[in-house]
């Protein structure tokens, strides 16, 4: 007698059986009378390209790991940001064949390449009486005063001891 008292049904199969005979009900991915034949691998076809690594995450699914330089579910499409091409700090964003940089610290430009302006203090000439002006990151610039001139722009006269101020 051919039926499920001989247990069958392979691999987690439900055995049913029918007037002298049985039939398997084969879990997702199985197959054959007797469920005997396993899933087949997602990457068994070798999906992923440009040396992308598949891995099977279920017995219809796969993700590929792709190698720097692509992108991609298959890793079909080159990562144009691979080459870096964001100066300065800037993050590369890329959508298919463009790419856009999001500069940091002030810079500017398609690849973040210009640096922000600098404000030169000294080109309006603070420094009076022959004072010698030069940039300070903290304050912007300082006078380097000559002979007995004194002051923050070298304004007050040797002997000097008061300034007075005219409001007008």
């Amino acid at each position: 007698l051919i039926g499920c008292n001989t247990f069958p049904c392979q691999n987690q199969g439900t055995c049913i059986s029918v007037t002298g005979s049985y039939f398997c009900v084969c879990p997702p991915g199985y197959a054959g009378n007797n469920c005997e034949t396993p899933p087949v691998s997602p990457c068994s076809t070798n999906l992923c390209l440009n040396g992308g690594t598949c891995t099977d995450v279920s017995a219809t699914a796969f993700v590929c790991t792709c190698v720097v330089g692509f992108t991609g579910v298959f890793c079909e499409t080159v990562d144009i940001c691979s080459s870096m091409p964001c100066q300065n700090g800037g993050m590369c964003t890329s959508f298919s064949t463009v790419y856009i940089c999001t500069c940091v610290n002030s810079y500017s430009g398609t690849n973040c390449e210009t640096p922000p302006p600098t404000t030169d203090f000294c080109s309006s000439g603070p420094c009076q009486n022959g004072g010698m002006c030069s940039t300070s990151v903290s304050v912007g610039y300082v006078c380097t005063c000559t002979g007995s001139f004194t002051g923050i722009n070298c304004e007050t006269a040797p002997g000097c001891k008061y300034m007075n101020i005219i409001a007008g």
